[in-house]
């Protein structure tokens, strides 16, 4: 995680680097079904959170604004 001019940037990736930990842990402990339903459970998760910030002009920014501005380029 990171500031840049007063907003946190990171927050997502640093959730998702222990998520990823933790689901390391529960595989290798033996707990094939929990991390199955726990990997689909992040994905909805991120995946909604995704478009609710591409969905509100005031959270577009960082790799949001930067998508943006390509697909305005390109048209």
């Amino acid at each position: 995680m990171m500031t840049q001019d007063g907003k946190i940037h990171g927050v997502t990736s640093a959730a998702v680097i222990w998520v990823l930990a933790g689901l390391g842990m529960m595989i290798g402990l033996g707990h094939h079904k929990e991390s199955i339903i726990l990997t689909v459970l992040a994905l909805a998760v991120l995946l909604g959170v995704d478009k609710i910030e591409s969905s509100f002009k005031g959270l577009r920014r960082g790799v949001h604004q930067t998508m943006q501005n390509r697909n305005r380029m390109r048209k």
